[in-house]
């Protein structure tokens, strides 16, 4: 009877703690272009994912969550076909909420490393990636990224810069 009442117990305190701490689950689909002009050949890549994500609010201004990426990407070059690599990936970031604008947007950046394998080769990155958010409710959020300035890189062959990563993704959040 004792540990009857002390697993009751420990179910409520945890239903209490976790609708406290703010966690929100959810995710969304995303596209990635990134241009190339080496002087040579003109080219670059497209990749499509679909990315489930988990995070926890620390406070208002602050949080921390990861997403595992899924989907393809393929490299191009000008009068050159290539084949579809498939990408996945760990991405945890740390989430700083910079500029809320009335109760229903804020504005946020997300500073995200990436972790995983694009075809046979590891891949890995770091960026900055700026977002908005748009609160339906207390408990659902619409959520779009839609840069990257940073660097990724595959096997050897890294990129980076500002404006030629076009890296965005619109995804739904359900905060409990």
């Amino acid at each position: 009877m004792k540990r009857i009442i002390l697993t009751i117990a420990a179910i409520i305190a945890f239903a209490f703690t976790a609708s406290a701490q703010k966690w929100y689950a959810g995710g969304g689909a995303g596209l990635e272009l990134v241009f190339e002009n080496n002087g040579k050949a003109n080219g670059g890549e497209f990749g499509l994912t679909i990315n489930p994500e988990i995070g926890y609010n620390i406070n208002e201004k602050f949080a921390v969550g990861a997403a595992v990426a899924l989907g393809f990407e393929t490299e191009w070059k000008t009068g050159v076909a290539a084949q579809p690599a498939f990408i996945f990936s760990f991405d945890p970031y740390f989430r700083w909420n910079f500029l809320r604008l009335g109760d229903k947007f804020n504005l946020f950046a997300d500073a995200a490393a990436s972790f995983g394998c694009k075809g046979q080769a590891f891949a890995y990155g770091l960026a900055i990636k700026p977002g908005l958010s748009y609160a339906f409710s207390d408990r659902l959020s619409l959520v779009t990224h839609f840069a990257s300035l940073g660097f990724k890189g595959k096997g050897s062959k890294i990129e980076y810069g500002l404006g030629v990563m076009i890296d965005s993704s619109v995804g739904l959040y359900w905060n409990f």
